[in-house]
């Protein structure tokens, strides 16, 4: 009985750490929205793992990107509306196979051992030019160790039962804080003195975790903890990644990620399309982007210009970013309303069937 009493301060403490999440959400008067990290996270890996391993085969549309386009858009909402503004008689199979254009050159050689889909949304954003330093030659080439794919596969087994694990006993929200996250909450509750208590509940989630969900389309929602923008516009600036980003636009371009780029394009001949779309960022960070490599970024448009390439910059749509690089969950369905309706004009006639013609709205 005595050693049980002795445990009775670290089962208070732990019952605090779990709990505290959840209270301070009621004391704010602010909804609570359950996240297990563990539970989420092994799905998103388990998911990017088998994407990222070979481009899923039988889907007519598919984006590929960075973080950016595995966050922002909604492939199955967008296939939607393709079916429909393009009068098909199926649905139109779509997929957000995400980041896995991170790397043009890496991208470039992935699409060469598959079938190429009828349609390509990539992504433009100007750090991809300036990072892919491989060339043509795509890592997943060489043959990865047997030991390393075993521990890939482990590492997955093992959060996802921690996650099925600390989600039965409430301990899957645990209160975990740096000190340096700390002084950027402190410095955000000096500035702004209204709704301290919902501020404080919101920057403590977003301190914790970026929240990530895998749906079934492929996009991965990014904060779903936050159940609207009001309830974003909470956490402040302590997540932005402009500081950081700035170093990464200070590099020259890459001229081999140009010429991946340049050849993944003419992979799509006559009979198959790629639509080249920049995804929405905050204005500070799209305005760096411009600044730091606007030659680039003029030399990207008139290329895709003069080879008769659709562009889309959905820049200047005000929606909103916890941050600053990825779209928040909430947003996304208009987001990808919003990119439906401009794609639509843009394709070419026949491109998915026999005489169908794509009609905006």
């Amino acid at each position: 009985m005595r050693k049980l009493l002795l445990l009775f301060p670290f089962v208070v403490v732990l019952a605090a750490l779990a709990g505290g999440m959840r209270l301070l959400a009621f004391v704010a008067g602010q909804p609570y929205v359950p996240y297990n990290a563990d539970l989420s996270g092994a799905r998103v890996l388990q998911q990017r793992e088998a994407v990222e391993s070979q481009l899923p085969s039988g889907y007519d549309v598919l984006f590929a990107g960075t973080s950016r386009t595995m966050a922002d858009f909604d492939a199955h909402a967008i296939g939607v509306t393709l079916t429909r503004r393009c009068g098909l008689a199926r649905p139109l199979p779509s997929y957000n196979v995400g980041r896995v254009a991170n790397s043009y050159g890496g991208f470039l050689a992935m699409l060469r051992r598959v079938e190429l889909p009828k349609l390509l949304v990539l992504e433009f954003s100007p750090h991809v030019m300036l990072g892919d330093t491989s060339g043509n030659a795509d890592p997943a080439d060489a043959p990865e160790p047997i030991y390393q794919k075993y521990r890939r596969k482990l590492t997955v087994a093992q959060t996802l039962f921690s996650g099925e694990i600390l989600g039965a006993f409430g301990l899957d929200e645990m209160m975990n804080l740096r000190p340096g996250q700390l002084v950027l909450i402190v410095r955000a509750l000096e500035r702004h003195k209204d709704h301290r208590l919902a501020r404080l509940y919101y920057m403590l989630r977003s301190a914790q975790s970026i929240g990530m969900r895998a749906t079934d389309s492929g996009q991965v929602l990014y904060r779903t903890y936050l159940p609207n923008r009001a309830a974003a516009e909470l956490t402040g600036d302590m997540a932005s990644e402009i500081r950081v980003y700035e170093r990464v636009l200070s590099a020259p371009p890459d001229p081999h990620a140009w010429q991946s780029f340049t050849k993944v394009l003419a992979l799509f001949g006559s009979d198959r399309q790629v639509v080249v779309v920049r995804p929405p960022v905050d204005p500070r960070l799209y305005a760096l982007e411009n600044e730091k490599q606007g030659p680039m970024v003029a030399r990207v448009k008139a290329y895709l210009h003069a080879h008769g390439i659709a562009y889309i910059d959905l820049n200047g749509g005000g929606y909103y970013t916890t941050d600053r690089n990825h779209i928040d969950w909430y947003e996304t369905a208009r987001l990808s309303r919003d990119f439906a309706r401009r794609l639509v004009p843009v394709i070419h006639p026949g491109l998915f069937a026999a005489g169908s013609v794509c009609a905006p709205p």
